[in-house]
C-alpha cells in the first residue's frame, strides 16, 4: 500500500475507499487499475491509501515504468515508450531514420536533389532521379546548355554547365574550348591566320638545337679526314694520284682545326695533339 497525495480533492478522515481520488488524477498512469483505501492513518484530508494493478509491460506505484524498450536497439538514438499504441520506439540523433532503428543515416534529409528531382537513400549515400534534360550527381547540369546555335561560334567544342533557376536552357551556364587562333567567351575573338602563326613560333625555338647538330656532325667528319691524313703521312703511305701534299701543309690545317676546336669548345687532346 501507497500513500498518494491528491491535490484536487478533499473529503473526510473517516471516509473509506472513497473511489473519488482515482478519478480525479492519473494515479496509475492510465495503465492499471486503481483501488482507493481507507484515510491515511494521520487523518489528513487529503491524503488516502491507493494501489495499483499495473497492466502487461508496465511495472512501479503509479505503473509509470515500462519494459517495452528492452528488446529495442536503437543503433543512433533512444527508446522511449509510447504509452498511446504500447510500443517502444526510436528517437534519433539528427539525420537517422527511425524505421531502420536509428542505424541508417538520411543522406536525402539536406534534399541534395536539385530542380525539384527525387532523391533516394544508396548504400553510404543518396542518387538523384534527373530526367534526360539534366545530369550530374545532384542534377545540376542542363543537358540542352550547347544546344543553343549560337554557342562557341562554331569554333570550338562546347561543354554544357549549370542549369539556371526555371531550366531555360538559354541562360544555362556552359563552356568553349576554341579552336587555334581563337578566343573569347564564344570563340568569337581571333582567326584562323593568327592560329598558324602561333604555331610556327612554337617550332622556333628548336631551330639552334638542328643547327648545332649540323655543324657538330661537320666538325666531327672534318676531324676524321684530318686524322686518316696525318696517319697516312706517318705510315708513308702517300698516294701521287692525290697530288703532293707538304708537311708544311698538313700541319697548317692542324692548326686551324685546333683553333676551330677550342672556339667550339672541344679540348686539343682531342685532335691527337700535343
Amino acid at each position: 500500500m501507497q500513500g498518494y497525495e491528491n491535490p484536487f480533492l478533499a473529503f473526510s478522515p473517516t471516509t473509506t475507499a472513497d473511489e473519488r481520488v482515482c478519478q480525479a488524477a492519473d494515479v496509475c498512469g492510465r495503465k492499471g487499475t486503481c483501488t482507493a483505501g481507507a484515510a491515511s492513518s494521520d487523518l489528513d484530508s487529503t491524503k488516502v491509501s491507493v494501489t495499483c494493478a499495473c497492466e502487461a509491460d508496465y511495472f512501479g506505484d503509479g505503473c509509470q515504468n515500462s519494459t517495452l524498450c528492452d528488446d529495442v536497439n536503437c543503433f543512433q538514438g533512444t527508446c522511449v515508450v509510447d504509452r498511446i499504441r504500447d510500443r517502444g520506439e526510436c528517437e534519433c540523433e539528427p539525420g537517422y531514420i527511425a524505421a531502420t532503428d536509428c542505424e541508417v543515416f538520411d543522406f536525402c534529409t539536406s534534399n541534395p536533389c536539385l530542380h525539384g528531382t527525387t532523391c533516394r537513400n544508396i548504400q553510404d549515400d543518396f542518387l538523384c532521379s534527373c530526367p534526360t534534360t539534366l545530369s550530374g550527381k545532384r542534377c545540376e547540369v542542363d543537358e540542352r546548355a550547347c544546344t543553343i546555335a549560337e554557342r562557341c561560334s562554331g569554333r570550338g567544342i562546347c561543354s554544357n554547365g549549370l542549369a539556371a533557376e526555371g531550366l531555360n536552357p538559354k541562360s544555362a551556364a556552359y563552356s568553349c574550348a576554341c579552336q587555334a587562333g581563337f578566343f573569347g567567351d564564344d570563340c568569337e575573338q581571333g582567326s584562323a591566320d593568327q592560329g598558324a602563326s602561333t604555331g610556327s613560333d612554337d617550332n622556333s625555338g628548336i631551330m639552334p638545337i638542328i643547327i648545332g647538330a649540323a655543324a657538330g656532325g661537320l666538325l666531327l667528319l672534318i676531324l676524321v679526314i684530318v686524322l686518316l691524313m696525318r696517319r697516312n703521312r706517318k705510315d708513308d703511305k702517300f698516294d701521287p694520284e692525290l697530288g703532293e701534299v707538304k708537311d708544311a701543309n698538313i700541319w697548317e690545317i692542324d692548326r686551324k682545326m685546333v683553333r676551330l676546336g677550342e672556339k667550339l669548345g672541344v679540348s686539343k687532346g682531342a685532335w691527337g695533339g700535343g
